[in-house]
């Protein structure tokens, strides 16, 4: 369990390198445990939309941009990257 914003903060870089160094997996465990302790945080949810759409799963990233939408203390940039990529497929009525 992540104890202290110190510790918050490491995790999230360590995740970040890994994602830099072409190791999403890893870095997705990062930020759902980062997630699961903290869902208040929205980096997590961005970072892994992000990571969903590298992987061409656009699917998943709009369901992890909703559930930050929800569930993060100021959902502004989940809610934006969220309309962003609703445009870019073209869902919109």
């Amino acid at each position: 369990m992540i104890v202290n914003t110190a510790e918050c903060k490491a995790l999230l870089d360590t995740a970040r390198r890994y994602g830099e160094e072409g190791k999403p997996l890893h870095a997705g465990q990062i930020y759902r445990r980062v997630m699961r302790a903290l869902p208040e945080y929205d980096e997590p949810y961005l970072q892994l939309a992000g990571l969903a759409l590298a992987g061409k799963n656009g699917g998943e990233a709009m369901r992890l941009l909703r559930e930050g939408s929800t569930r993060c203390g100021d959902p502004t940039r989940c809610r934006v990257m969220l309309a962003d990529l609703t445009l870019q497929r073209g869902e919109c009525s």
